[in-house]
């Protein structure tokens, strides 16, 4: 069952996301097997699917988990304001804070970079 945190956005993401691949419910049917009856359920959040099965229509239409929790839209004002932020700090402040996030980083991530 899908999370009720999200639910509410499920249906949408998942059409715009199908139109935005200009998948008709026919061809994503096609694509997939799922009844085009059963995917109108899903994108007017009348039906939940399964967790395969949206792991199925991400996969076919490319869209992250993090879309579906965060919203891309979200993720990006969030990005531009930290970044917005971070541009008005003082020269030596960014400096500060670069060494820090290197350090944090080759704690936490080894060396990945």
């Amino acid at each position: 069952m899908v999370s009720p945190f999200i639910k509410y956005d499920l249906g949408f993401i998942l059409k715009s996301a199908r139109e935005d691949k200009e998948l008709s419910q026919k061809k994503v049917m096609e694509l997939t097997g799922i009844n085009n009856k059963t995917l109108s359920g899903y994108e007017n959040n009348i039906a939940e699917p399964d967790f395969n099965t949206l792991m199925i229509l991400f996969k076919l239409y490319n869209v992250s988990v993090d879309s579906l929790i965060f919203g891309e839209k979200q993720k990006d004002e969030a990005a531009n304001e930290q970044y917005r932020m971070f541009r008005e700090l003082p020269a030596k402040v960014k400096e500060d804070l670069a060494v820090q996030i290197k350090a944090l980083h080759n704690k936490y991530c080894g060396k990945c970079l």
